[in-house]
């Protein structure tokens, strides 16, 4: 019987908890993206270019690596030439993200953060950062060189 009282407070504490359940629920299963917005924060590597969020997110998309599906009549199999793997993106997220993996030169588990910050009307900051380095430089150099071609770089 107590531990039913228990279980019935512990349930109605949840919601006054906040974001702090939904950032340990996202923990536990592996989808956290706020060690890598911090590291981004922190000592992130940033540019900002003249773009909406949708240009310069669809831009840095379509340099991820196509995997292949479980269920091979979702896409045709083509050879997809993308220079990483996307793990995970959300553009309506705050801020928006683009989290890549299977960056050449390092583990291919290795997590390499893009992050999307508005600074004006019209310009877009992208803040690339990972615990490892060697990819969050060779991450931005791709990113950066990209948007670069597509988008008027902010001074």
């Amino acid at each position: 019987m107590n531990l039913r009282y228990l279980f019935i407070i512990i349930a109605l504490m949840m919601p006054l908890q906040g974001c702090s359940v939904k950032e340990a629920a996202k923990r536990i299963v592996g989808t956290s993206t706020q060690t890598l917005q911090d590291k981004a924060s922190q000592d992130g590597i940033s540019k900002a270019f003249h773009c909406s969020y949708e240009d310069c997110f669809e831009a840095i998309m379509r340099l991820g690596r196509y995997k292949p599906s479980a269920k091979p009549w979702v896409k045709p199999p083509e050879i997809d030439e993308g220079v990483f793997d996307i793990f995970m993106s959300d553009l309506y997220a705050s801020p928006p993200y683009i989290i890549v993996m299977g960056v050449e030169g390092s583990v291919n588990t290795t997590e390499v953060g893009i992050f999307f910050t508005r600074t004006s009307l019209e310009t877009i900051r992208v803040d690339v950062s990972s615990l490892a380095s060697t990819a969050k430089r060779t991450v931005a150099r791709i990113v950066f060189e990209e948007l670069g071609t597509k988008f008027q770089v902010a001074e």
